[in-house]
């Protein structure tokens, strides 16, 4: 009874997923702190996780999508503060993995790009 259910289970979760670029969990992991991980890890869900976000490696984002989740996904927020969210989201735009681009626009929040280019990546 338990293995059918967990066979259920992987042919629902398995369909509704999205890329993690492994050269994040194979190189730059190790460098990132636990918060900054845990922003990556949404910003990405957000950007890849859309078709609409794919080509450009873009999408917007808010605090209070990081704080809390998304309606649309149904997901849950990532269980940081908002301080340690936005150090988080600095750092990661400091080192060129996630970048600000143009100005925030409330209530849909800043627009980040996903940095796919290893080379210009701090």
């Amino acid at each position: 009874m338990r293995i059918e259910r967990a066979e259920s289970q992987a042919s629902t979760i398995i369909p509704n997923t999205f890329q993690y670029p492994n050269y994040y969990s194979d190189v730059l992991d190790q460098y990132l702190t636990p918060e900054e991980s845990k922003v990556l890890t949404r910003a990405i869900r957000e950007i890849l996780g859309w078709e609409e976000h794919r080509q450009t490696h873009t999408a917007q984002i808010s605090i209070t999508t990081f704080q809390y989740g998304n309606k649309r996904t149904r997901s849950a927020g990532i269980g940081l503060s908002r301080e340690a969210i936005i150090t988080a989201l600095d750092a990661l735009d400091k080192y060129k993995i996630l970048i600000k681009t143009g100005k925030a626009n409330n209530p849909q929040g800043q627009t980040y790009r996903l940095n796919l280019n290893s080379n210009t990546i701090d």
